[in-house]
């Protein structure tokens, strides 16, 4: 199975502090260690590129806000929407819907 989850990033300046990537840290652990093919959509940010999800996850970039207005009005969905298939995922899980 593969999953593909959206994460909105409100702290790029301190990723672990960041709800979110705590979040979906611990789903791409316990996803993984349940054989499950875990990939996140994030924003293309140097801090979010250097944010150790590789053991659990395939990270993918996109443009996108890190604010709750900037992530609604600047969310891309043109690179979202080659992304998803080319994945093919079996589900996507978007925890935030404003994502």
């Amino acid at each position: 199975m593969k999953v593909l989850a959206l994460i909105n990033i409100s702290n790029p300046d301190d990723l672990m502090c960041d709800s979110e990537v705590i979040f979906q840290k611990i789903l791409a652990e316990r996803f993984t260690q349940s054989g499950i093919d875990y990939h996140i959509i994030g924003p293309d940010l140097p801090s979010f590129r250097l944010f150790d999800f590789e053991r659990y996850a395939t990270k993918h970039y996109v443009q996108m806000g890190t604010t709750r207005y900037s992530s609604r009005f600047g969310f891309d969905w043109e690179n979202i929407k080659n992304i998803i298939p080319f994945l093919k995922p079996d589900i996507i899980f978007n925890n935030q819907a404003e994502s």
